[in-house]
């Protein structure tokens, strides 16, 4: 069973740029004088880390940053003094990179979940989270070099030792509840974080219900007549977590800068619980703070994403598996600094009509009945039909056109659902175009025809017991969301 930490760990990850941002806001907002931002900043625990990209490729004020989250001290009931804790005692459940560019004014941040299945440096594979355990901040830097190729400007640590103290000195975090909620009970009988909201509406959280709410890993809400589960599961804990930060975010830009008392509060607790590289100075707080006043991290230019990942097993334990070419196109995003690069303009499609164009289609697929299926779709779209066969496996759906007839091949292809590679072919004869469909083919559709997802059905909803009655005691005034 998971510790009670555990959904705390994960949302602290994503809530780190937040924290980022909060502190160096309400660093000059308490300052008032350049000395004492070089008091706080230099009062921050520091870690050497080697590897770290000083190049002149990633523009001033721009980076990456490794955010993640550790759990070594009291609050998590960790026994610890000073700074002598040992690296096997931390540990980390999910890490994060802030992709930060105020030159373009967006921000990109991607999370990596603690089961993904990666290559440890030195250690073999292993989940991503073990990187830390094992060698530190050190090893987590290379672990993410070595599988992504990704620069890395600085790293952040935060522990979760102030996280009630965190939602406190800002004031409350506005929340909004469809209807009344709780932390149900899990599949194994173990028990939720204790949260309950018995109203609909928008209501302020604070520290102590804000560190319930975040942790509630079994969401159910009240419809009326009965407590449905949330049916996203583990992707709608993070939806909410990531809400969460974006309105924490926002109220700390809007209310803790111009409340001194509350700004010098906040800004304790956030420094009590960080820990950054050795290269994080004065000047590349000035430069975050510059940042995060041009990325609104509460805006959709800043936007958040998981790499992309798909269940499986490895060394017998359930693990996630990176995804590709989806990664690759997402870690792109994360080596890309300045202006993105000019789109290539959508290929034409020939001005030719379909019933001029005969196609055969041989099955390379290893699926029975694909090529008959696939000329039926061709010839409901027009084309003339050329007979089917089959072929031996290829990976990649072919298309094979006779010298003269490319532009046939490319009108072919175009309704081929943006699969297909041309090849010119003098063993063409007997139709104009051949198709030749392997394991990436999907099926036949008109060009630029974007089919919607199938609908999810939604596991059926358990009957619970009733919210509290609340007609007895009128709701607490609500909030502004």
């Amino acid at each position: 069973m998971k510790t009670p930490t555990s959904s705390l760990r994960a949302f602290l990850i994503r809530f780190g740029t937040a924290l980022v941002a909060v502190f160096a806001l309400t660093g000059l907002a308490v300052a008032g004088a350049y000395w004492e931002t070089n008091r706080q900043v230099d009062s921050i625990r520091k870690v050497e880390i080697t590897g770290l990209d000083t190049s002149e490729s990633v523009p001033a004020e721009a980076g990456n940053f490794v955010i993640i989250g550790s759990d070594s001290r009291d609050a998590l009931g960790a026994q610890v003094e000073g700074d002598e804790e040992q690296l096997g005692s931390e540990r980390s459940d999910t890490l994060m990179v802030a992709h930060v560019d105020p030159d373009q004014k967006t921000g990109l941040l991607v999370s990596f979940p603690r089961d993904l299945w990666v290559e440890i440096p030195g250690h073999g594979e292993n989940k991503i989270n073990a990187a830390f355990s094992i060698g530190g901040p050190q090893l987590v830097i290379d672990t993410l070099q070595a599988n992504f190729d990704i620069p890395i400007t600085n790293y952040i640590e935060i522990d979760f030792a102030g996280f009630e103290g965190i939602v406190d000195a800002i004031g409350g975090v506005p929340v909004y509840f469809e209807g009344p909620a709780r932390d149900g009970t899990g599949p194994d009988g173990d028990g939720g974080s204790g949260f309950v909201q018995p109203y609909p509406g928008c209501f302020e959280l604070q520290g102590d219900r804000a560190l319930q709410y975040v942790r509630s890993r079994y969401y159910e809400v009240y419809d009326g007549s009965q407590w449905v589960s949330d049916p996203t599961a583990d992707l709608g804990r993070i939806n909410r977590q990531q809400a969460f930060m974006r309105s924490l975010a926002s109220e700390a830009l809007a209310n803790v800068g111009a409340n001194p008392l509350r700004a010098r509060s906040l800004a304790d607790e956030v420094l009590s619980n960080m820990t950054v590289d050795q290269t994080l100075g004065t000047r590349d707080v000035l430069g975050l703070v510059d940042a995060f006043r041009v990325v609104d991290p509460n805006s959709e230019a800043f936007e958040s994403v998981t790499i992309p990942n798909e269940g499986g097993f490895a060394d017998g334990q359930s693990v996630l598996f990176i995804v590709q070419p989806q990664a690759d196109e997402l870690m792109a995003r994360l080596r890309t600094f300045g202006p993105p690069p000019v789109p290539e303009e959508a290929p034409v499609v020939p001005d030719i009509e379909p019933f001029t164009v005969s196609v055969s289609v041989l099955n390379g697929s290893g699926v029975d009945g694909a090529a008959g299926a696939t000329l039926d779709g061709l010839v409901n779209q027009g084309f003339g039909t050329g007979g089917v066969g089959n072929a031996d496996f290829v990976e990649q759906t072919e298309v094979h056109y006779a010298p003269g007839n490319e532009e046939k091949a490319e009108l072919v292809r175009s309704y081929l659902g943006g699969v297909g590679e041309l090849v010119e072919d003098a063993t063409v004869q007997q139709t104009d175009v051949q198709v030749v469909i392997g394991g990436d083919f999907v099926g036949v559709a008109p060009p630029d025809q974007v089919e919607p997802p199938e609908p999810v059905e939604p596991p059926p909803t358990e009957v619970g017991e009733a919210p509290p009655d609340a007609a007895e005691e009128p709701p607490p005034e609500e909030a502004n969301c």
